[in-house]
């Protein structure tokens, strides 16, 4: 299939990509929620626009994707929707209070969508990563984040691909209203 470009941060954006899939919509069989927005900032100097941004992706792009494309999975009884929280929705994060309660909010998602679909077959879990090479940070506040985790390095994309391959598969085929952490270790320090 060729890429989809979407407007991730309106209900109208989300809707319009999506129905550009048609009939393929209803067949889809894995959700990954994986689009993020993260910015450091102090709690005390959060302006309306990045809270707003940050909770539409984070948080509402993946209730309205899961939204649009639940029907599909009802009707066949079977999917799996992947929720890509963060370790700063499991754990307090100094600068990132928008970030993190989105998060925490999509971990609370994830949980209510595993209670509520368990009997229509859809199985529903989260990953939390801790730093991960995406670009969201720049080098110097990544190399700075990498030294409280306890394996002292930041996952690359490839290695939480290859998790989200592994929750897909039939051998976690029991793995629902989980969240996986996967986080180097940086959730064992307090």
């Amino acid at each position: 299939m060729d890429s989809l470009q979407a407007d991730l941060e309106t209900v109208e954006g989300i809707d319009a990509a999506v129905d550009t899939l048609g009939d393929r919509a209803n067949a889809i069989d894995v959700l990954i929620n994986n689009a993020g927005s993260m910015k450091f900032t102090p709690t005390h100097a959060l302006n309306a626009h990045d809270v707003h941004s940050q909770f539409a992706i984070n948080l509402l792009a993946p209730i309205w994707l899961t939204r649009k494309l639940l029907p599909g999975m009802i009707d066949r009884k079977s999917g799996l929707i992947v929720n890509m929280a963060s370790a700063a929705g499991e754990r307090p994060s100094p600068k990132l209070a928008a970030y993190g309660a989105a998060k925490a909010g999509l971990i609370h998602f994830t949980r209510t969508l595993a209670a509520e679909y368990a009997d229509a077959g859809i199985r529903c879990v989260a990953i939390a990563p801790g730093p991960v090479h995406t670009g969201l940070v720049d080098k110097f506040t990544m190399a700075m984040i990498v030294r409280s985790v306890p394996l002292k390095r930041a996952a690359l994309p490839a290695e939480i691909a290859d998790f989200v391959r592994y929750i897909a598969s039939d051998a976690v085929n029991l793995a629902t209203g989980s969240v996986f952490t996967v986080d180097g270790g940086l959730s064992i320090r307090s």
